[in-house]
């Protein structure tokens, strides 16, 4: 592969050169094969044109610049030829030695150009790295002219540079030139001609700069990991202001909008039970509270103003919209007048503009209830009724405390904490950390993280092999494995796998819910990564798989046989997505689901999850003991896999895996899973052992329980010895792992073995 790189003459300038092994040592422009920044502090060091010696390659080097045929300026070139670099060093600069940019003005008014090549160059320099940003308190970065231009006055991003000369890369054509800092314009060479760029044309370009802030978005040092955990854990800014959105009376009816409503029910009206919304209309200029409510679908709206009654076509108004506590800062509630009106310090304070807030009254000795509005200051209130104004004032306010209710925001009143969610580091192919979050209705696939240029993604992870894959869509392709994304990713985990062990030790479980519910509960909180949230979403060809929904341009994708697949509007709404449920699981609502336990090998055996035994007993060994056996999962190739699993003298778990002629056991099987039986009395369904030819082809009450294919099969040789295993019914082949190979069964004989079934399938 040929990588472009940064080269410097001294006649010349900034250049490109071509190399086909190019190490991480040296500094690739925006648009070649390399990262856009590379961690290290750098230097200029000379090269021989023939060398490959500072590359770690035999190849040549193949510079790329121009050189003008005549009025080129000798005795600047014998100046140059005389500077020692150090003697004229910029006191933050990288060079080994320094040019003279007054010599690239010869290049401008030349007419004639060709290519260079060989001994007409001499030496040139390249720029490599030495050490990392945290070594040397800065790393570089390739950044548009346009985005330094805009924050000029930065101390953080400071650009390479010599002199007036600074590096510029065209990554659409893949050269690199010099730009003239004071003069702003630049010189590229491409090809055998030399371009002259400047005004808008340079907005695009990219210049190098040194970035003494932070560290790079990617980098994965303790430092910068530290960074990125303490920004995610602070709240985002809170908006702490109402929001009204403007209508109109007959516009549609905002069902989607979670707007305000009176006393957060129906009301008690004359003509029965209504639901009626804060609404704000304004009367020469001062603002009046009223209500809103949907009439065959449009707004329709009621006012009182100066003793008159404004209804039906009022025109413009606006509506109270519910924003989540999380992020306005507040919540809303009705709480009497009484406590409304308190002077001096309080949790609770009006919605009010002006001197008027919202108000309910009861209108009569029957209870019958309207909204409308209550002024503060004048100690009044008042509401349509019957066409007319409805007013009530003074003392009468206080006597009817009990019945008046106003709409106020509470500043931390009411708020619950924002939890956090936990990611683990995980490189692709080792075994899954602890306690990963499986996706609903799964048996293999977990939620995964990764970043792209600094954007958060979420996609899928599953178990291989007892180690980790996965899966994230980008752009229009999916990305997976190592040399895809980098080697390492993050697994979201928790610290129960059970959602009321977790709930209990955390204040919160998770729980996958519809997209649209992020703004109908305030005690959901989305599972999110700026503006990405994980998504279970249904590909073409209707396959269940995670993916992400950018919620800044609301469009879902997953990725999926090399593409990746979109989906937009509407229809993400319905989407299940994973949320943190604050309130307490419910309890002794029967489960129809399997549990599945996620655990290593060698991990502290699982006794006290009641984990699936074989046969419901103990079983014979080949020595005549007798031991549990227990149900375990595995994946081989993405092939499912049943096996047994138990514990050692240390209680610690141990497992075997037999198929396709080999047993799998040890530290290689990795990661698997374990199916355990929860409380009795809210398991809506029961376990039984049952010969395969009672149950083969799903006759009868109870089924065998399968992953794919697969079942967990009890196998039984000639001498009596048991070993629980896996049987592969579209096979009709029954494994188990022994002495370093798998124990097969196939055809008829199986039809005897005992394997696990289930009733109340779905």
């Amino acid at each position: 592969m040929t990588y472009l790189l940064i080269a410097r003459t001294c006649q010349y300038g900034f250049h490109s050169f071509l190399n086909t092994a190019a190490t991480p040592r040296m500094m690739a422009i925006p648009g070649s094969s390399r990262p856009r920044y590379l961690d290290s502090s750098s230097d200029w060091n000379s090269v021989p044109e023939k060398s490959g010696e500072r590359t770690g390659s035999t190849e040549r080097l193949r510079c790329v610049m121009p050189q003008k045929r005549k009025s080129i300026n000798r005795k600047g070139m014998e100046r140059q030829r005389s500077c020692s670099g150090r003697s004229c060093k910029h006191p933050f600069s990288d060079y080994s030695s320094v040019h003279n940019y007054a010599h690239l003005k010869t290049l401008i008014a030349a007419e004639e150009c060709h290519e260079l090549k060989g001994p007409d160059i001499g030496d040139i320099q390249v720029l490599t790295y030495e050490g990392n940003h945290l070594s040397k308190g800065f790393f570089y970065e390739w950044i548009k002219y346009s985005e330094y231009l805009s924050e000029e006055k930065s101390d953080s991003r400071v650009p390479l540079r010599c002199g007036d000369a600074v590096p510029l890369a065209c990554s659409e054509k893949g050269s690199l030139g010099t730009l003239d800092f004071q003069k702003r314009t630049a010189i590229v060479s491409n090809g055998k001609e030399i371009q002259t760029l400047k005004g808008d044309e340079l907005k695009e370009m990219f210049i190098l700069v040194r970035n003494t802030k932070d560290g790079p978005s990617q980098c994965r040092c303790v430092e910068c990991e530290r960074r990125r955990e303490t920004e995610k854990a602070t709240p985002p800014p809170l908006l702490m202001v109402n929001e009204w959105t403007d209508f109109r009376t007959g516009d549609t009816f905002p069902v989607s909008k979670r707007l305000i409503k009176a006393l957060n029910r129906p009301l008690n009206t004359k003509d029965g039970p209504q639901e009626q919304y804060v609404a704000l209309w304004y009367h020469f200029g001062n603002a009046v509270m009223g209500r809103a409510w949907s009439e065959k679908g449009k707004i329709a709206a009621a006012f009182a103003s100066k003793k008159k009654v404004f209804s039906g076509n009022v025109g413009s108004l606006q509506l109270l919209v519910q924003i989540p506590p999380a992020a306005a800062g507040f919540d809303y509630s009705w709480v009497s007048y009484r406590k409304a009106a308190v002077i001096g310090e309080k949790e609770w304070h009006p919605v009010h503009i002006a001197f008027v807030a919202p108000c309910v009254l009861i209108i009569d000795k029957e209870g019958h209830e309207c909204l409308g509005e209550a002024n503060l200051r004048e100690e009044y209130a008042q509401t349509v009724l019957d066409n007319k104004v409805f007013r009530l004032e003074g003392g009468a306010i206080s006597e009817f405390k009990s019945c008046v209710w106003t709409a106020l925001d509470s500043v931390g009143f009411g708020m619950t904490k924002e939890f956090e969610d936990t990611w683990a580091y995980n490189t692709i192919g080792s075994p899954f950390p602890d306690n990963p979050v499986r996706v609903k209705g799964q048996q293999n696939m977990y939620v995964a993280l990764w970043y792209k240029f600094g954007k958060p993604i979420h996609g899928r992870a599953w178990n291989n092999n007892g180690n980790v894959e996965c899966s994230f869509p980008y752009s229009k392709v999916e990305l997976t494995g190592a040399r895809d994304l980098g080697g390492q990713i993050q697994i979201l985990t928790a610290v129960e796998q059970d959602p009321l062990d977790q709930f209990k030790k955390s204040g919160f479980w998770y729980e996958w819910r519809p997209y649209k519910d992020r703004v109908n509960d305030t005690l959901l909180q989305l599972v999110r990564c700026g503006q990405s949230t994980p998504v279970l979403m249904k590909t073409k060809d209707g396959k269940d798989l995670l993916g992400y929904i950018d919620m800044g341009t609301e469009e879902a994708a997953v990725g999926y046989n090399g593409k990746s697949e979109k989906l937009a509007g509407g229809d993400i709404q319905e989407l299940l997505v994973l949320f943190r449920n604050i309130k307490a699981p419910p309890r002794g609502i029967k489960i129809y689901d399997d549990t599945w336990l996620d655990l290593k090998y060698r991990d502290p055996f699982p006794a006290a999850k009641n984990p699936v035994a074989a046969a419901g007993r103990k079983v014979r060994n080949d020595d005549g003991t007798e031991m549990f056996q227990y149900v375990a999962l595995w994946y081989k190739h993405g092939q499912p896999v049943f096996g047994r699993a138990f514990p050692d003298p240390a209680d610690k778990t141990l497992a075997s895996f037999g198929w396709n002629g080999q047993e799998n056991a040890g530290t290689e099987i990795g990661s698997f899973q374990m199916i355990v039986v929860p409380d009795p009395d809210i398991l809506g369904f029961e376990y039984k052992w049952l010969p395969y030819k009672d149950v083969r082809g799903g006759a009868g009450e109870f089924k065998p329980l399968h992953v794919g294919e697969c079942v967990p099969c009890l196998l039984k040789d000639s001498k009596g010895t048991e070993r629980l295993g896996n049987l592969h019914v579209g096979m009709e082949k029954a494994t188990a792992g022994f002495g370093g190979k798998d124990s097969a069964v196939s055809g008829p004989a199986v039809n005897e073995f005992l394997v696990l079934c289930r009733n109340h399938n779905k």
